[in-house]
Order: structure tokens, then C-alpha cells, then sequence
């Protein structure tokens, strides 16, 4: 169960792949060897409906990767998804309007060699577009 090659490729087809405990059906990220809820050893990758909930953020006033300088201060969350797991993940609206248990949901910037990005993850409050504002 340790393989996350997967969620690099969901995230590049546009989907939010998790891997799920056959046993107890709770999922984990990163992908271990065994389950960190029951310690099984098998799972199967689902995927989620992008949806979750903000447990936690910071705010980064100092870019961790020079491709980041020029959005700083970005924000960095804890996102709990309904298939168990809790991601980190940028977060993406102004940091005025965060809350715990805020309802996010996925979205996934273009990546790829012409944009000098790596394949990541964002969310946006539950009814935004990216970067904060109203759908």
C-alpha cells in the first residue's frame, strides 16, 4: 500500500484519488505499507467527489519553493475528505475568510513542463471559483 504515483496521476487527470483499507474502509495519506486506523495491508484507490473540510492552515509569508515567491503569502491547509483521509493541500481565498470546518472543494491548476509546475492540489471554498471569488 505504500505506491503514490496514483495521486500524482489523479491530480494530473483532474480527479482526487484515494487509497481506502479494504478492512475498515478508512483512507490515509500518504499511502503506507499498512493502514494507520486498523494496520491492514490491502487497499483499493477510490475516487473522492473533491469534497472536504478545513481542520487547519498557516499562512506562508516566506515562498518554501522559489516557483511560489511571487504568491506570497499563500495559504497551506489540512483538508479532511470523506473517504478518511486528511490532506495537505494550498488553499486557495483570502485568509480573512477562513474557518475551521469550512466546507472546500478540489480544483486542479494546470501543470505540467510548459507551466514549470508540478502536479498539486487546491481547494476553494464550497461555491468560489479559484482564488476566492463567488461562483
Amino acid at each position: 500500500m505504500s505506491d503514490v504515483s496514483f495521486f500524482d496521476d489523479g491530480i494530473t487527470a483532474g480527479k482526487l484519488l484515494i487509497r481506502v483499507c479494504s478492512s475498515c474502509r478508512q483512507g490515509a495519506f500518504p499511502p503506507m505499507p499498512g493502514c494507520p486506523h486498523c494496520g491492514g495491508e490491502r487497499g483499493e484507490i477510490v475516487e473522492s467527489d473533491g469534497s472536504g473540510r478545513l481542520y487547519s492552515w498557516t499562512v506562508c509569508h516566506v515562498a518554501l519553493d522559489p516557483s511560489l515567491a511571487a504568491e506570497v503569502p499563500y495559504v497551506v491547509g489540512l483538508v479532511d475528505v470523506p473517504e478518511g483521509a486528511r490532506l495537505v493541500a494550498r488553499i486557495e481565498c483570502d485568509a480573512d475568510q477562513l474557518s475551521t470546518d469550512l466546507a472546500l472543494v478540489a480544483t486542479y491548476p494546470s501543470t505540467g513542463p510548459d507551466t514549470g509546475r508540478a502536479p498539486h492540489l487546491v481547494f476553494v471554498p464550497a461555491g468560489h471559483d479559484r482564488a476566492g471569488d463567488s461562483a
